[in-house]
């Protein structure tokens, strides 16, 4: 197990994967350890993860809602030091893909806003590439 606040070679890991639930972490580093990557456990402070060196990948659990999933995005990426991070989930909200396709967005919607907060038009938040 290695510990990331005596970690010196975390310089080389380049990527971050996070995933919201701890079913789809599993489901995931499990299919690339079955494709032959090396994964080594690490644990800090405020999560645990796996290490694919070969990738120079990061893989760990964000947590369910956007407040503990930035919580844990930001913890991650301060002591990785990673340059990219990518948010992989299921988008079990999606009605027109099926099981490993592959979703990029150029806008998300907050639907949680409307039931929680307002009856008026939902938040979204575009992104350019």
């Amino acid at each position: 197990m290695l510990n990331f606040n005596n970690f010196s070679d975390r310089g080389n890991i380049k990527a971050l994967i996070l995933f919201p639930l701890k079913r789809e972490f599993t489901y995931f580093t499990e299919h690339l350890q079955e494709m032959g990557f090396e994964s080594e456990f690490i644990k800090t402070e405020k999560g645990a993860g796996l290490i694919f060196r070969q990738l120079n990948l990061l893989c760990a659990i964000g947590g369910h809602g956007k407040v503990q999933y930035a919580i844990q995005a930001y913890h991650w990426i301060q002591i990785s030091k990673v340059n990219l991070l990518i948010c992989m989930g299921a988008a079990g909200g999606l009605k027109s893909v099926a099981i490993k396709d592959i979703v990029i967005a150029n806008k998300t919607i907050e639907y949680d806003y409307k039931e929680l907060f307002s009856k008026s038009a939902l938040p979204g938040f575009s992104c350019s590439f």
